[in-house]
């Protein structure tokens, strides 16, 4: 976790009302920075950005599954 903060608001109210979360980790397998956007304040970072590694694994094999 490189780290998780929440975001001041520079955008209109109209646009977007609620206040954003910016969680940053660095992904040791692709060695990349991933910055995740949320209005979720609650849930743990750790368990946020382990979930969301998760979740792309699952889209990125059922991308690749569909072109067999």
């Amino acid at each position: 976790m490189r780290s998780n903060r929440q975001i001041e608001k520079n955008w209109s109210e109209k646009s977007y009302p609620e206040s954003l979360r910016r969680i940053r980790c660095w992904d040791s397998q692709t060695r990349n920075e991933v910055v995740l956007l949320m209005s979720n304040f609650l849930s743990n970072a750790a368990i946020i950005a382990k979930l969301y590694k998760k979740r792309w694994q699952i889209e990125l094999f059922s991308s690749g599954s569909n072109s067999i």
